[in-house]
């Protein structure tokens, strides 16, 4: 079943809905950007190798992203086929309101986005680190 599919209840929470998942992979976009804070702004393929999906869904990502204000595109001067993607204010300040559970607008979806983003970075450590022998 793809996530779009999946509807479940969060607990305590309101119902989901498939656009929810849509919200929590632009949510993961935007907080990327945050953190990495590269004002001069970073590679889309350098934030989809990042975030485990393909160039093509970063760019869908990135599109939504920017249509509704909160990222900037702008052409990449050390690559002239390239872009580098930064956050606006306005992005920056969605950023962190999500980040720190303030959005009102969908309040169970930052803290969810977080706690996937942990257990990514704990399933990456473990895929990184030396596989133990068996006997």
């Amino acid at each position: 079943m793809e996530p779009t599919q999946v509807h479940h209840r969060a607990a305590p929470g309101p119902q989901w809905r498939p656009a929810d998942w849509t919200a929590i992979a632009d949510f993961d976009v935007l907080n990327t950007l945050r953190r990495v804070g590269d004002q001069h702004g970073s590679k889309p393929s350098e934030r989809a190798r990042a975030s485990l999906i393909t160039t093509g869904a970063m760019t869908a990502r990135l599109d939504r992203l920017e249509r509704a204000g909160l990222i900037r595109r702008a052409p990449d001067p050390a690559d002239r086929r390239g872009v580098l993607v930064r956050l606006p204010p306005r992005g920056s300040k969605v950023a962190r309101a999500g980040a720190s559970g303030t959005d009102s607008r969908q309040p169970g979806i930052p803290r969810t986005a977080q706690r996937t983003a942990a257990g990514l970075d704990r399933l990456r450590a473990q895929a990184a680190a030396p596989s133990p022998r068996t006997r």
